[in-house]
């Protein structure tokens, strides 16, 4: 049976680079994300005062991107890990004709070797897909000191950590999801010299259907209605996604 791996924790992930992975990322040069366009809002008067911006876990180099199109006087960098992803974004940026753009590889662990100086920091759900997150906060503050750091992942508003492990059975897929204590953030930065200055959690503004595929995770939405409001909570498979925008600042 299929089901018949599933036990126990993972000791390997599936690489990102399948062709299910490769055709999300290709689709975000289509049709932005919602996330990316509120993240930017969220980001705007840090983007407008900074020069030199890299971001870290870049992916298929969409988002950056759509950054880099509405921020021409700043200079963009995206590092990713996964070679496939930094041609994708390579081939797809050239087709726009953006000079302010570029993608290389490396991640959080190559930061030390980055001898650039950069104002702001990015890291758009990328966070939530790693191992842990303190090193990699550790690395970016330690190895490149910015003025600011942005961060797009999933956070708890709370002294809560959670991680939860994903096994698509149909396509033999393993990953996982992080979800970060917010109280633990701001703790690990005091620590180092910085703190967190501005939390935004992202909610949907409209519903999203379920993917017509329920056997691949993918985003969709479900509506609660409140007396006055109601509100499109996002998931993605069985998933709850608790998304949430950071903003990191030295405490001087």
């Amino acid at each position: 049976m299929q089901s018949s791996i599933w036990n126990g924790q993972f000791s390997e992930i599936t690489p990102w680079d399948d062709e299910i992975s490769m055709n999300y990322h290709l689709a975000q040069w289509i049709n932005q994300k919602e996330s990316t366009k509120t993240f930017r809002l969220f980001l705007d008067r840090k983007l407008r005062a900074s020069k030199r911006v890299l971001d870290i876990g870049t992916g298929g180099g969409a988002a950056l991107s759509y950054l880099a199109s509405r921020f021409p006087e700043v200079e963009f960098t995206g590092l990713e890990p996964n070679h496939s992803l930094v041609t994708l974004a390579n081939e797809e940026s050239s087709k726009k004709g953006l000079t302010n753009l570029t993608f290389s590889p490396g991640n959080f662990a190559t930061l030390e070797s980055q001898n650039d100086h950069f104002d702001g920091v990015i890291s758009l759900n990328t966070l939530s897909y790693i191992e842990e997150c303190f090193q990699p906060l550790n690395n970016i503050i330690s190895h490149l000191k910015p003025s600011w750091i942005g961060i797009h992942s999933l956070f708890y508003d709370g002294g809560i950590s959670a991680r939860i492990e994903i096994f698509e059975h149909k396509r033999q897929r393993k990953t996982f999801y992080n979800t970060y204590s917010l109280d633990e953030i701001d703790n690990f930065c005091i620590s180092l010299g910085y703190k967190l200055t501005s939390v935004q959690p992202f909610q949907m503004p409209f519903p999203l259907s379920k993917p017509e595929n329920k056997d691949v995770m993918g985003t969709y939405t479900q509506t609660v209605v409140g007396e006055d409001d109601h509100l499109h909570l996002q998931f993605s498979g069985p998933i709850l996604m608790s998304h949430y925008f950071l903003i990191i600042e030295p405490l001087n």
